[in-house]
């Protein structure tokens, strides 16, 4: 019994560890029409968040209301303090600060504006914490950088693999109302693992023949890109899928050897930079998958858009050819990163699986 309630800490704490890394949330500081996505980083309630936007989009943004917001609802009450601190600064200049209360209008007085506004450039910084707050929402730092549009292009995020050679038969999915265990239960060696999780009103309890995963714990609905720094999804898909976590999964143990091409763009996991002529001569073909050794077939996928200015995108897709898809694609412009994520992919044997890897597209001018 004692072996037991260890083998059950054991699982819950590397669960714990695993969730506390950056989560995303449905929390959200907004100023004027800039979103700045809260994830999680101490639990339980302290979050950070960061964007990078132009010098254009923070002057007609930072004299708009501030707004602290749970999905779409205004949380009121609290009280927010901006900093900001210009890179090159003059001498004997201070820090700018003013601290916000959050109700309904809440901005920067005009004469706070008028000394920013005047300071503002590339580089520079604004950061907003909550202060003084008891509730669920610690804001530690939520930062509006000012890039610098003379600088040479960067995808915002770069997705890795897995390259530990590692494949598991059984994976815990958590952010659900029961903690699902997905196993093959004929393998002797998920013995222990199935017997913990067999309490059905605790747990459910998924038998997946041949399950292979490289993940031994997942939380349900949790994306590489997530929804709340998404601002529009459409869907293309003709497939009526089940939630991506209930499906077998599609591991191999060399994922550095897995390559997506696009035409005549190759992305492993993220691609070189593309000029936006060749990207749109290489979109229109199919996206092949190449594995090490298994024939795979990509069934749908998230295909997320992240320009350098604008909104970023989700488009969910099961056929590339699709003429409105080719649409959205011909006009995607330079300096533009283009992620595909949740992949359904068909093996040999016409099984329908999900393939937990991102992969990466950048157009942009290669670098000189």
């Amino acid at each position: 019994m004692k072996k037991l309630f260890l083998i059950s800490l054991c699982i819950f704490t590397l669960i714990s560890a695993n969730q506390i890394s950056a989560q995303s949330s449905r929390y959200r500081l907004k100023v004027g029409s800039l979103n700045i996505p809260l994830k999680l980083v101490a639990p339980p309630s302290t979050y950070n968040g960061r964007i990078e936007v132009y010098l254009e989009d923070v002057s007609a943004n930072i004299n708009k209301e501030f707004q602290l917001l749970d999905g779409d609802t205004p949380m009121y009450g609290s009280q927010l303090i901006m900093y900001f601190l210009p890179t090159k600064r003059e001498q004997g200049s201070n820090l700018i600060s003013h601290t916000i209360t959050l109700a309904k209008g809440a901005k920067i007085p005009d004469d706070v504006l008028k000394t920013i506004s005047e300071k503002m450039s590339a580089g520079d910084n604004i950061t907003i914490q909550t202060v003084g707050t008891e509730g669920a929402v610690l804001v530690n730092s939520a930062a509006i950088y000012i890039k610098d549009p003379t600088q040479p292009y960067r995808p915002p995020v770069y997705p890795n693999y897995n390259n530990d050679a590692d494949i598991f038969s059984w994976q815990i999915v958590g952010n659900l109302k029961k903690s699902l265990l997905k196993a093959d239960t004929t393998v002797p060696e998920n013995k222990k693992i199935v017997g913990m999780y067999k309490d059905k009103t605790k747990y459910d309890l998924m038998h997946i023949p041949g399950f292979h995963t490289k993940n031994r714990f997942i939380k349900a609905g949790e994306n590489f890109w997530s929804d709340n720094e998404i601002s529009k999804t459409e869907n293309f898909s003709s497939l009526k899928l089940k939630p991506y976590y209930m499906y077998p999964e599609y591991a191999v143990a060399q994922e550095y050897a897995v390559n997506m091409r696009w035409g005549k763009i190759n992305a492993s996991p993220l691609s070189q930079n593309t000029t936006a002529e060749l990207f749109k001569e290489s979109c229109k073909n199919p996206i092949e998958i190449a594995t090490p050794k298994d024939f795979i077939q990509l069934q749908q996928f998230e295909m997320i858009i992240v320009p350098d200015r604008g909104e970023t995108i989700r488009y969910i897709v099961d056929n590339i050819a699709n003429p409105k898809i080719q649409e959205v694609l011909s006009k995607v412009t330079n300096r533009t990163t283009i992620y595909l994520q949740n992949l359904m992919v068909k093996n040999e044997k016409s099984e329908l699986l999900f393939m937990p890897m991102v992969f990466g597209f950048v157009i942009s001018e290669p670098q000189p």
